[in-house]
């Protein structure tokens, strides 16, 4: 992968002998990925939403249970992210317990960081006990930083275990900006945040063990892999492979280690079963995996535009094409095979659940997980080049040359960084999701080229061109998916009952037989607020201002104008223009970055 100037020196590092404090440049690489993660505007807390709560819980009360705290109930389904329960779908209810439903790992482990930043003038909860959603949010940006800046240095320290300060500095910086690290990881509190930085340490905890001869602790080692199923389930599939590894390289410490683990999940079944009357939590049961598209996943997850990983992360093929190329110079084979093996069996695991594309998110988020396993197949591809080249190894045909793998590699993760880098500077990249409509509905828009998501805001979306005609006084509900082909670009996804503009603008068409007078209904609620009054909108049809309204009441109401026949076409354009759309972030109300202008519920168009 990365191995340019390589020359014949030897590149061996002795992490403990040299101490870590010794070498300024893993704080120069903590720094570095610290102030680029934290600049990072694009905050992506969804599934993370109440988890810091949690920990706010945890200190405060000593459970897990959400009860003491005020949280909205809402009706069912009468609000985005509303589910059956009338609570967000982040929480779940069982009997007359109110918990958060995704793994609680990351709040535990969260919980000391976020007493300290309570110190600091930072919780999720509100002073009145209602859920404080700035805080949270603010909460998970520090976090999220520092918990990937220490993941980039502990990259660091595990390509120093056999590679110089120069390729072990680039290849740590590689895994930060080149991968789901930035995109996703840096992003919010996800469950990835967590099981990332514990499967990097233990990756480096075995590396530095195999190199050296020497066993790593098997409690602590047990441990840290014990949390990392406690934060993530899928974590599963990892453990299977750092025992695999354990037993063949550390086979004296193999029955302590497993021992070790068992204790932990032993006290995992009881917390379970103590909080959700189960053996295990919802969220774990192996029935939320299996689909029908399972074949789609597959390369969705891989070669996608939307998702896949060797589109958002393509020096990974470089990594993969040196391993076979040099694999007569590669050091510790089976740790090779466990490696891939852990990423393979991911990739299948996450390909089979049903809803695999990962929902509102960057690029490969499910693959985060294995990006330990990506970056250390990196550093032993890495050493296999720098002991065929001090052996003396020559290849001859260009595509084979040191020198030209390396300038392909570095191309490749500039492309890798670029992309990643559009996941959390770009806010266009995240309303990709909902634009022109909702992912979770249209999960096909990942295989779209022509507007992928990490060019969204750089290519503009071509508007629709073949609108069907109308049927005259029949209503088109902006809810449905079929209002899809009379609009337009300028609409958020669709909501449960209605469809936000987003921006200053947005269109709708429809073609006419006939060119008669028309009359255009739209039943819509203006997105005011006591500091945001009104909302002014001008209608324009065919280019041709055709009415002009003044919104101030937030409750559904009906506007009507008329379209002229001799304005009419036969392909008609509608434009709605609403100079004083505005974000809730921008107001402070929510972390939503829409430009929201009116919701509207339908469109009647009706020939007189």
């Amino acid at each position: 992968m990365l191995y340019i100037g390589i020359g014949k020196e030897v590149l061996v590092m002795n992490v403990k002998k040299n101490g870590i404090f010794k070498d300024k440049i893993i704080f120069l690489v903590f720094f570095v990925c610290l102030i680029v993660f934290w600049r990072g505007p694009v905050m992506q807390v969804s599934d993370s939403n109440y988890s810091m709560m949690v920990s706010q819980a945890l200190i405060e009360h000593g459970t897990f249970r959400l009860d003491e705290y005020k949280i909205e109930k809402n009706e069912p389904f009468s609000k985005p992210g509303v589910v059956q329960t009338g609570y967000p779908y982040q929480l779940e209810v069982r009997g007359e317990k109110l918990y958060y439903f995704f793994p609680n790992g990351s709040s535990v482990l969260s919980a000391p960081f976020v007493a300290v930043l309570n110190q600091l003038g930072l919780s999720a909860v509100s002073e009145d006990g209602s859920y404080n959603l700035t805080g949270e949010i603010k909460i998970e940006k520090v976090m999220a930083a520092f918990l990937m800046s220490v993941a980039a240095c502990v990259f660091y320290l595990t390509s120093r275990v056999t590679l110089n300060r120069s390729f072990s500095a680039v290849i740590a910086l590689t895994a930060a900006f080149a991968t789901p690290v930035l995109s996703t990881a840096s992003r919010a509190m996800w469950a990835h945040t967590w099981l990332l930085l514990l499967l990097s340490i233990v990756v480096f905890m075995l590396w530095r063990g195999i190199r050296e001869k020497k066993a790593p602790n098997p409690f602590l080692l047990a441990t840290i892999v014990a949390w990392m199923y406690f934060v993530r389930p899928t974590a599963s599939v990892s453990i299977v492979a750092v025992s695999g590894i354990v037993f063949v390289f550390f086979r004296p410490i193999f029955v302590a280690y497993a021992f070790s683990g068992l204790m932990w999940f032993s006290g995992f079944l009881v917390y379970s079963q103590y909080n959700y009357d189960s053996f295990l939590p919802a969220y774990y049961a192996a029935s939320r995996i299996g689909s029908g598209t399972v074949w789609s996943a597959l390369l969705g997850n891989m070669v996608s535009p939307g998702r896949g990983l060797f589109v958002y992360s393509p020096f990974i093929v470089s990594v993969f094409f040196v391993l076979i190329l040099f694999r007569d110079y590669v050091r510790e084979k089976p740790v090779v095979f466990w490696a891939v093996f852990a990423i393979i069996v991911h990739w299948l695991v996450v390909s089979s659940f049903p809803h695999w594309w990962g929902g509102h998110s960057y690029g490969p988020r499910f693959m985060t997980d294995i990006v330990p396993w990506l970056i250390l197949l990196a550093i032993i591809a890495t050493q296999a080049v720098v002991d065929s080249d001090a052996g003396g190894a020559r290849v001859r045909f260009f595509v084979f040359n040191i020198k030209f793998q390396s300038v392909v590699a570095l191309v490749l993760v500039a492309i890798g960084c670029f992309l990643n880098v559009r996941g959390a500077y770009s806010h266009d990249t995240a309303l990709w999701n909902v634009r022109p409509d909702n992912i979770d509905q249209n999960s096909e828009r990942v295989w779209d080229w022509r507007y992928p998501q990490f060019l969204a805001g750089i290519v503009v979306q071509k508007e629709y061109k073949e609108y069907p005609f109308f049927v005259s006084g029949e209503r088109i509900y902006l809810n449905s998916p079929l209002s899809d082909r009379f609009l337009g670009y300028g609409w958020s996804g669709v909501e449960p009952t209605f469809r936000w503009t987003d921006g200053v603008d947005a269109t709708f068409g429809f073609r006419t037989a006939e060119r008669k007078l028309v009359a255009v209904t739209l039943r819509l609620s203006p997105f005011v607020t006591k500091d945001h009054d009104r909302q002014r909108l001008k209608v324009s049809a065919n280019g041709e201002l055709v009415a002009e309204f003044v919104l101030r009441d937030q409750l559904f109401s009906e506007v009507r104008f008329l379209i002229p026949s001799s304005v009419l076409r036969d392909v008609n354009v509608v434009e709605l223009r609403i100079p004083d759309a505005i974000s809730p972030k921008e107001m402070g109300l929510s972390a939503d970055p829409r430009n929201l202008g009116v919701a509207v519920e339908f469109v009647e168009i009706s020939e007189l």
